[in-house]
C-alpha cells in the first residue's frame, strides 16, 4: 500500500512539473517561438548582463568612506582648536581657563569620535604607561604643550598622506597619539576646572 501511494505521488508530481514547463511556452530557440518572445528573452538577458556588470564595477562599501565628512570635520577642527585656543593660551601670561576648558572638552569629544571612526574597538586593558605618567603632573602649561605635540604627531602621521597604502606601524602610532590626545585633553579639562 505504501509503495503504491509513493508511486502515485511521484506520478502526480512529475505530471504537475511537466504541465508547468509546457505552460511557460516553447523555448526561444525552438522553431515555434514568436519574434516577440525572442525579443523579450533578449531584453531580459541583456538586463541581467548589465546588472552583473554594474555590480562587478561598483565600489565596495567602506564604512570609513561613508563617514569621511565627519572624519574630515573632526580632524580639521582639532587642528583649528589647537592653533586658535590652546597654542594661543600656551604663550599668554594670562590664561583664559573657561576657553581652555571648553576647547579641551571639544578636542576630547572629537578625538574620541575620530578614534571610533578610524580604528576598530580594541579590548579594554589596564592603564597604559602614558596615562600613568600624567596622573601626577599638575602644570597646565606643560599639559597644553604635550597636547600640542600629540596633536601635531597625529596630524602629521604618514597614514594621512597616502590613504591607499597604510603601514600597520604608522596606524598603531596614530591610534596611540589619538589616545594620548583624548587622555591629555581630559586631564586639561579637569585641571582647568
Amino acid at each position: 500500500m505504501t509503495k503504491r501511494l509513493l508511486l502515485i505521488t511521484i506520478i502526480a508530481l512529475s505530471s504537475a512539473l511537466g504541465s508547468s514547463a509546457t505552460a511557460q511556452g516553447p523555448p526561444s530557440d525552438s522553431p515555434g517561438a514568436s519574434p516577440k518572445d525572442k525579443a523579450l528573452e533578449d531584453k531580459y538577458r541583456s538586463d541581467e548582463i548589465e546588472r552583473v556588470r554594474r555590480e562587478a564595477n561598483a565600489p565596495e562599501y567602506n564604512p570609513s568612506t561613508a563617514r569621511f565628512p565627519q572624519i574630515k570635520e573632526d580632524f580639521e577642527r582639532i587642528q583649528r582648536i589647537n592653533i586658535d585656543v590652546l597654542q594661543a593660551n600656551e604663550h599668554d601670561a594670562r590664561l583664559d581657563y573657561g576657553r581652555i576648558s571648553e576647547a579641551a572638552g571639544e578636542i576630547k569629544r572629537r578625538a574620541t569620535r575620530l578614534k571610533s571612526n578610524l580604528f576598530p574597538p580594541a579590548a579594554k586593558g589596564s592603564k597604559k604607561q602614558s596615562e600613568q605618567q600624567w596622573e601626577d603632573r599638575q602644570d597646565l602649561k606643560l599639559l597644553l604643550t604635550e597636547l600640542d605635540k600629540a596633536i601635531n604627531r597625529f596630524v602629521h602621521n604618514p597614514i594621512f598622506a597616502n590613504t591607499r597604502l597604510v603601514n600597520p606601524q604608522d596606524s598603531a602610532r596614530a591610534e596611540r597619539d589619538l589616545e594620548k590626545i583624548i587622555n591629555l585633553s581630559g586631564k586639561t579639562e579637569k585641571k582647568v576646572e
